[in-house]
């Protein structure tokens, strides 16, 4: 599947983006965020994170602007 998410920084996308590792289903993730580090900070965080496993998000591209 296929996901576009805009307004990667808000509460709603980032609870979406952590759900995604629930699913079996592989995803590939293109998110749009306006606050580059802000974004990047909270992704390193939760992707090194014990808790945040993303095997099934093969593929993301972030674009910011």
């Amino acid at each position: 599947m296929r996901l576009a998410i805009l307004g990667g920084t808000s509460e709603i996308a980032k609870d979406l983006i952590l759900s995604l590792r629930l699913n079996n289903e592989p995803y590939e993730v293109d998110i749009f965020s306006r606050n580059k580090s802000d974004f990047q900070n909270w992704l390193n965080l939760k992707i090194n994170s014990p808790k945040f496993q993303s095997k099934n998000i093969i593929k993301k591209n972030i674009s910011y602007g």
